[in-house]
């Protein structure tokens, strides 16, 4: 923080550089699925003629052997992409200047948020209470009574309880105005509604801000007036409390639980739990968006995980787990040395997918919370010896059900030892640089280059990427004034294109050796060639950095073989080069220790949870007692516990 007349700027710069992100829903039969409008997620403020904070993601260092990974952390520093910062200015509306019914005002809407298709619209105010405008896009046909019913539904219903059992949002907001506004829209692409966190960032910073506390409503996908349009409201009013409370930003999996549990909150059903019970192998602490639909079971785990919190440790914990101000597993574990001191995050794991399939309440809220949802087993057997194997997802769940014969037998389990942090390997040798996989991140890797005795330079490497197509953006950047400002270089990588204003030029976006828009197919291994010669005869700093923002968030940014040939600088990664500063980027040999999670649900009298013991090399063997006389039948369950990865985990299993 600054000293004295500094202060203030310096909290304007922390509130508003944290890198912001915006959600919408997509109707989809009885449910709706989120899509994005994230015009000033990653913000350099630099580049908007501001500046500001970051967030950064830091590792530990690496060791010997296997990747060891720690919890990525928000670091301060903001780096300057092209320009020096200037001032913001105006942000706010004089208070006086609140609206009155019949006023017309432009807003930059997203047609459709998940291709950042952003226009200029000219919309009335329609209706005013005491918490909310109601605007409409000039030549929409939306009912004036249907207006004033889901507005004051929201003013008295969803308003009040959000702030009773979650929170309040920013008051008066960026725009001096304690008056949320809801805009009518005509929004694209079967989306129901999105909450525009960006628009809270002065227009310095983005000039596409419409600089209020805002929700957009499609008036293609949705009727105000009706409960599906109320329940929107609730999904997304959590959103903006959310990122309010927790200013760091949180994990999108955890965002969107926390937006259906609003939901619930309120009365309104889910809707998405039915179809994750479908399928439980999902990874919890993970986001999908492509292909479409994906996301739906994600809303589903996430909002079940969090619903169950609320059942077994109340409203007080979860508040805590929504104003963390840190992000994904650590804001749950943050909760739990508090409130369950002693309890670790995969224990809770493990309670939660046993009360999933269990759903029984004879320990009370341990194993049981809302209504019984039908999941059923990924296998079932009833004729022995087996054979069997297959993947589990890290903080998914397989359901393994024996159902008995006249005799008791032996489940013997073996699971993978190691599993590899992003689906390659290094282009030469085992280890390569990589950037991090976390929402709502800004990571670097910088050293200082000396070329003062060369006329001409090369900067050349291999790199693999998977970034969300023109949302996320990587770049190799040189400044020549110790880093107060950064130039980023151009490469075959590289483009200028900006369809989000998230690109602050030459970034390397979507994936390496495939383009944009192809979900299914697997980045390569590309080499990249920048030219350095417009620097020769001075030292800089050369910098490697990846931006990323809410909702979705590809494997990252992978470096090797980096080398200078004409002043014999070489970095292969197999081993430590003095030299580099890292800020959230590892060297490492992309592999992890993988770690399981094995029960048995024992169908007895009283159903009992047995944990499987496994060993140094994830070996173990459980045998029921009473197979087929006091128990009648047996549920195995198996979960792959290794953060920091997406990865499956491969295991094999003998019933005999």
């Amino acid at each position: 923080m600054r000293k004295l007349l500094v202060a203030l700027i310096a909290l304007l710069l922390i509130a508003i550089c944290i890198v912001f992100g915006t959600r919408a829903a997509r109707a989809n039969a009885n449910a709706f699925r989120h899509a994005r409008r994230r015009r000033a997620n990653g913000h350099d403020c630099s580049n908007r003629s501001g500046a500001g904070n970051f967030i950064r993601n830091g590792c530990d260092a690496r060791r010997a052997g296997k990747t060891k990974l720690s919890a990525q952390r928000p670091r301060a520093a903001c780096p300057r992409i092209q320009r020096h910062p200037t001032g913001f200015g105006d942000a706010r509306r004089a208070a006086s200047l609140y609206y009155q019914v019949g006023d017309k005002e432009t807003f930059w809407v997203s047609r459709d948020p998940n291709r950042g298709d952003n226009q200029k619209i000219t919309a009335t105010l329609r209706y005013i209470n005491d918490v909310a405008y109601m605007w409409v896009e000039d030549g929409e046909k939306v009912s004036d009574a249907d207006l004033k019913k889901s507005a004051d539904y929201f003013a008295e219903h969803i308003y009040p309880t959000h702030h009773k059992y979650l929170g309040s949002e920013a008051i008066p907001g960026v725009d001096n105005d304690p008056h949320l506004h809801i805009l009518n829209a005509r929004i694209e692409g079967g989306i129901a509604g999105y909450y525009g966190q960006s628009d809270t960032l002065p227009r310095a910073i983005n000039v596409q801000s419409n600089q209020r506390e805002m929700f957009y409503m499609s008036t293609l996908s949705t009727r105000p007036g009706s409960d599906y349009y109320n329940s929107v409201l609730a999904h997304e009013f959590a959103h903006m409390i959310h990122r309010y409370a927790n200013a760091r930003g949180d994990s999108s999996w955890l965002t969107e639980g926390f937006g259906d549990l609003g939901m619930e909150l309120n009365g309104f059903p889910a809707g998405h739990e039915t179809v994750f019970a479908q399928d439980p192998d999902l990874q919890l602490n993970a986001w999908q968006v492509f292909p479409p639909g994906v996301s739906i079971p994600h809303y589903g785990a996430s909002y079940l995980f969090l619903s169950y919190q609320l059942n077994r440790f109340g409203i007080d914990y979860i508040r805590s787990v929504f104003a963390s101000n840190t992000t994904g597993i650590a804001s749950i574990q943050q909760a739990l040395d508090k409130f369950q001191p002693g309890m670790t995050f995969d224990q809770l794991f493990a309670d939660w997918v046993a009360a999933n399939f269990l759903h029984n309440n004879f320990e009370g809220a341990r194993f049981q919370y809302g209504d019984a949802l039908n999941f059923r087993p990924t296998t079932s057997y009833a004729a022995y010896p087996v054979q069997g194997g297959d993947t589990v997802h890290q903080y998914g769940a397989d359901y393994i059900e024996l159902e008995p014969q006249d005799k008791n037998v032996t489940f013997a389990f073996d699971g993978s030892d190691t599993v590899r942090v992003i689906p390659t390997d290094a282009h030469s040798g085992k280890s390569f640089w990589w950037s991090g996989r976390t929402d709502l991140s800004d990571t670097t890797l910088t050293r200082a280059v000396d070329l003062t005795n060369v006329k001409n330079a090369t900067l050349k490497f291999w790199t693999w990427f998977d970034l969300e197509d023109d949302f996320d953006f990587a770049y190799v950047s040189v400044s020549t004034d110790d880093g107060k400002t950064w130039q980023p270089l151009a490469g075959a990588t590289t483009t200028t294109r900006d369809l989000n204003a998230t690109n602050y030029g030459n970034g390397i976006t979507c994936k390496s050796g495939v383009g944009c828009g192809d979900w299914q197919a697997q980045p390569q291994w590309v080499p990249e060639q920048m030219d350095l010669s417009p620097y020769a005869g001075q030292k800089i700093l050369l910098r490697f950095e990846q931006v990323t923002d809410e909702v979705y968030t590809g494997g990252g940014l992978a470096l090797d073989d980096i080398e200078i040939p004409e002043i014999g600088f070489q970095d292969d990664a197999e081993n430590a080069v003095a030299g580099w500063q890292s800020a959230g980027f590892t060297r490492m040999n992309n592999e992890l220790p993988q770690r399981f999670i094995v029960q048995a649900i024992e169908y007895g009298a009283t159903p009992r949870v047995v944990q499987i013991p496994l060993d140094a090399q994830n070996r173990g063997s459980y045998t029921p007692q009473g197979f087929g006389s006091a128990l009648s039948r047996v549920v195995i369950i198996v979960s792959g516990s290794t953060p920091f990865t997406w990865e499956k985990a491969d295991y094999q299993y003998t019933i005999q």
